[in-house]
């Protein structure tokens, strides 16, 4: 389901809210980093 094109739409945007929520407070949490690595990546399959 994740694979589809809207599942990935759907984890990009958690990634989005993810580095949302980093910008607003300044605090990293543990999957800050991983959920960058993955928007990066999930920007290109989607391009």
């Amino acid at each position: 389901m994740l694979s589809t094109r809207t599942g990935k739409l759907t984890r990009l945007l958690l990634c989005a809210n993810t580095a949302r929520a980093f910008n607003r407070t300044g605090r990293k949490l543990p999957l800050t980093d991983v959920m960058a690595d993955a928007a990066t990546t999930l920007l290109a399959e989607l391009a």
